[in-house]
């Protein structure tokens, strides 16, 4: 219940009267909320990140795993992506795509909703 309530709060937090165009490409940083007609997604928190640092060679490519938490018609939703893996995912009546992480401070991601 707190969790759900920290999430509501997340998503609230962050209303803007910007709203997004379904199917375009957008970047949110950690914490940052984008809103559909009827939808909104935050970028939570990246869950895991394995991928080889810049200018480093490593013998594996590693992974990038991120969560993002939603709000449509009351229902609220949490998901995570995994850009390897399940870079897709069924989201509130919705698909959402992630397409990149840039692992700045603080992170960024790239997602597309349909």
């Amino acid at each position: 219940m707190i969790k759900r309530l920290a999430l509501i709060a997340i998503v609230l937090a962050a209303c803007t009267n910007a709203t997004h165009q379904y199917g375009q490409p957008i970047s949110l940083h950690t914490g940052e909320t984008a809103h559909y007609p009827g939808l909104a997604i935050t970028f939570t928190r990246v869950v895991s990140d394995s991928r080889c640092p810049a200018n480093v060679t490593c013998i594996q490519k590693g992974d990038v795993v991120v969560e993002i938490a939603g709000v449509a018609s009351g229902q609220i939703q949490t998901a995570t992506l995994d850009f390897d893996h399940t870079p897709k995912v069924a989201f509130l009546g919705h698909t959402v795509e992630l397409q990149s992480v840039v692992s700045a401070t603080p992170y960024s991601i790239t997602i597309v909703v349909i």
